[in-house]
């Protein structure tokens, strides 16, 4: 498990696993939580702030995935060159068709959770090892 948290995180490893701890005390506290059956809390919170908030997430989200299509020549981050920029526009593009389509399909797989799973089958199917 230690070496994909490495080859996942690009950051010092000090900074990834004090990352990793907090995780764990998110999930922690997550779990008793619903122990205590907190999450009718969640009724009180108004519809346009857990909106905002989602909103924000899926901004800082989008903003970090953006480094993926970037990558180093002589040195310097430039966007990648053309078949690489549009081989992975591509895969954004049939794993953002996957999760809008999959819930007109069958509601028995998760939306969410599809891409993330047919991803790398995809990939390791076509003989893709890395993207760059």
């Amino acid at each position: 498990m230690r070496w994909v948290w490495r080859w996942r995180c690009r950051l010092k490893t000090s900074v990834c696993n004090r990352l990793f701890i907090t995780l764990l005390y998110v999930g922690a506290i997550q779990i008793v939580a619903g122990f205590l059956r907190l999450g009718k809390f969640v009724r009180l919170i108004p519809y346009p702030v857990m909106m905002g908030f989602v909103n924000g997430l899926a901004i800082v989200i989008f903003l970090s995935q953006l480094e993926l299509f970037k990558g180093k020549v002589n040195g310097q981050m430039q966007w990648l060159p053309g078949g690489d920029m549009a081989l992975m526009l591509g895969l954004v593009a049939l794993m953002m068709g996957i999760t809008y389509a999959l819930p007109r399909v069958t509601e028995k797989i998760p939306a969410a959770l599809m891409p993330l799973s047919s991803s790398p089958v995809s990939r390791s199917s076509a003989g893709w090892t890395s993207i760059r």
